[in-house]
């Protein structure tokens, strides 16, 4: 018996241990590019680069439209890179937006350690960036899924004009406890991404949007980030990946941006 509970030990200490070392790799999951691609995919759009230093260097599209109501500083989800994100900017330009999309570390044409204050840092980055040629109240903030944490942290510290966060998270940790809460994550966790403590830190219109049938992030999370100034915007049966599907999505974030 002794035995047997020694050997449930060491495989809970084991088990602890890796999601420590390696739990970048069950929340990151990039797609590298080639410094040479095109993205002819996509149309009206310039390429970026930010060189942090010798080691990291950031890239991002700029989708532009002829005069712009405002700028989006988008921040997109946790797979892929902007070969495929690069569409959902077309949501936003469609309804007289331009949008500065990057590429976090390690994705796309980007590159650079992995770290949730490396993160913080790059899009405050990119937000400088704008603001060198945009008025802060011209400058808004969007968060998809992973982003909505990165986009709540930089919403607490500057005065852009709005934050919208489609399929957000209350913070990684209660996301981890979702799938492996046997663990002490609160513990172990090296990302937090902690977006229902920075709500109450911004000053600037949120707006949430949130399906009802999202099999990643609970519903349950976006109703509990709403409790505050937060307004949330239901899509009722919409899943994780399918919101701009319904036409109610589109009518959203006209109502929102009016």
């Amino acid at each position: 018996m002794l035995n047997f509970l020694l050997l449930i030990l060491a495989l809970y200490a084991i088990l602890s241990l890796v999601m420590y070392q390696f739990q970048h790799k069950f929340i990151f999951f990039p797609m590298p590019l080639p410094m040479d691609y095109p993205f002819s995919q996509f149309r009206d759009f310039e390429e970026v680069f930010l060189e942090v230093d010798s080691k990291i260097k950031l890239h991002a599209l700029h989708f532009k439209v002829a005069e712009p109501k405002g700028t989006f500083l988008y921040f997109h989800g946790n797979t892929r890179s902007l070969n495929d994100w690069g569409y959902a900017a077309q949501d936003l330009t469609d309804l007289g937006y331009d949008v500065l999309m990057p590429d976090y570390r390690t994705y796309g044409k980007s590159s650079g350690p992995l770290t949730e204050q490396g993160l913080y840092e790059d899009a405050q980055r990119w937000y400088e960036y704008l603001k060198k040629e945009i008025s802060e109240k011209d400058l808004l903030l969007y968060g998809r899924s992973l982003g909505t944490g990165i986009a709540s942290h930089l919403a607490s510290k500057t005065q852009a004009r709005q934050l919208i966060l489609e399929t957000p998270y209350t913070s990684m940790v209660d996301m981890a406890k979702l799938q492996v809460g046997f663990l002490p994550v609160n513990l172990l966790s090296r990302f937090r991404f902690e977006t229902k403590k920075l709500l109450p830190q911004i000053d600037c219109r949120i707006d949430l949007i949130h399906g009802t049938a999202d099999e990643l992030i609970p519903y349950q999370q976006a109703l509990d980030l709403s409790s505050g100034k937060a307004q949330l915007h239901t899509i009722e049966n919409g899943g994780h990946n399918t919101l701009s599907q319904f036409p109610a999505f589109h009518q959203i974030l006209k109502t929102i941006l009016q």
